[in-house]
């Protein structure tokens, strides 16, 4: 029995390779380029099974139904690259899970020393949209 699935992807890759040719010394094509090497996990999800229930603890106090969170120990830093994974993780969250709302997820960084160049990033690129 053949396999008549049509392999569309390369198609894809091809065709804008081909429409793209005078610009070949410019551009690099990579097909299927592989995001990262290790399963990407969360550190810690925590579901919140009562969404009107209250939780009193500092660190929960804003929780929402899905909550993601993020630590770094006290020798490591959160660098620009973790900030966007981890934004990345609550967007994947919501790809994979079902019935996930984004408007529904909080993700907190648990870590020792403050992020500094992450909040320049933040600022300069986000504005006061998005709360760290």
């Amino acid at each position: 029995m053949s396999d008549d699935r049509i392999n569309w992807h390369g198609a894809f890759y091809d065709a804008i390779r081909l429409e793209l040719e005078d610009y070949l010394d410019i551009l690099t094509f990579e097909f299927e380029h592989q995001l990262n090497t290790d399963p990407l996990i969360i550190d810690a999800l925590i579901l919140k099974k009562k969404k009107q229930v209250a939780i009193e603890k500092n660190i929960a106090a804003i929780f929402k139904t899905t909550n993601i969170v993020e630590f770094k120990s006290p020798e490591d830093h959160l660098s620009i690259s973790d900030f966007h994974k981890a934004i990345a993780y609550t967007h994947l969250y919501c790809a994979t899970v079902q019935d996930a709302d984004i408007t529904d997820i909080t993700l907190t960084f648990v870590l020792t020393r403050k992020p500094r160049d992450v909040l320049k990033h933040k600022k300069k690129y986000y504005g006061q949209a998005m709360p760290i």
